[in-house]
């Protein structure tokens, strides 16, 4: 079955390229051609403007994802302010709050004492 043409005629299977120098120019030419050239050359180029493009918008979602994680951050650090502020506020009522159950009993205790004293019971 031919495949390609050399000064000889059309090329097949059976001949062979390194016994036959015109065989081997005419496989040669066949398989490279101006066009396949440029066809090559601007595939390489579409490669290559892909890479760039990749390149700008994985640079670009970098850069947002930075901004994004210094925002989180210094939120972060504000909420982790206001939980301590509220922690200790809420610290300070417990301890009034405890302070103020403790006075409420031994007043309490002080009054049964005293009525305790006053009335015999």
């Amino acid at each position: 079955m031919p495949y390609c043409a050399s000064s000889r005629g059309l090329v097949t299977l059976n001949d062979s390229l390194l016994l036959d120098n015109d065989v081997a120019v005419g496989v040669v030419r066949s398989l490279v051609t101006p066009r396949n050239l440029v066809a090559e050359r601007s595939l390489v180029e579409d490669c290559q403007r892909v890479i760039r493009s990749s390149k700008r918008e994985r640079t670009k979602t970098a850069e947002v994802n930075r901004r994004q994680l210094e925002t989180l951050q210094e939120e972060n650090q504000k909420l982790s302010k206001m939980v301590d502020f509220y922690s200790q506020d809420m610290q300070k009522q417990l301890e009034a709050l405890d302070r103020s159950s403790r006075k409420q009993r031994d007043h309490d205790t002080s009054y049964a004492q005293a009525k305790g004293v006053i009335f015999g019971k």
